[in-house]
């Protein structure tokens, strides 16, 4: 019931974030749990259910393009940061 409870919260406050990109960075940084340095993971879940759980269009691999800057890539279920520090500059 708890894990239920903490994902459910999660859930609201990444909706509260107002950028889709800052959306989108801040799943990934809690997704590649580190605090500095590259990550690398695997999606937890289909694009398309990511997309509908923040209220996107199916299309997520939009809002993962300007996360390029920030030393992120995505191939298909793949993602890898290349600096999570830089990456969570977006949320500030």
């Amino acid at each position: 019931m708890s894990v239920h409870l903490e994902l459910l919260v999660d859930k609201i406050t990444l909706l509260r974030i107002p950028k889709a990109v800052q959306r989108v960075a801040e799943f990934l940084v809690r997704q590649g749990c580190k605090e500095d340095g590259p990550a690398n993971f695997e999606l937890p879940y289909q694009k398309i259910v990511i997309a509908k759980s923040f209220g996107f269009s199916p299309a997520l691999s939009r809002s993962f393009a300007p996360l390029r800057q920030f030393g992120g890539t995505v191939t298909g279920m793949s993602i890898c940061i290349k600096d999570v520090t830089k990456l969570s500059q977006l949320l500030q």
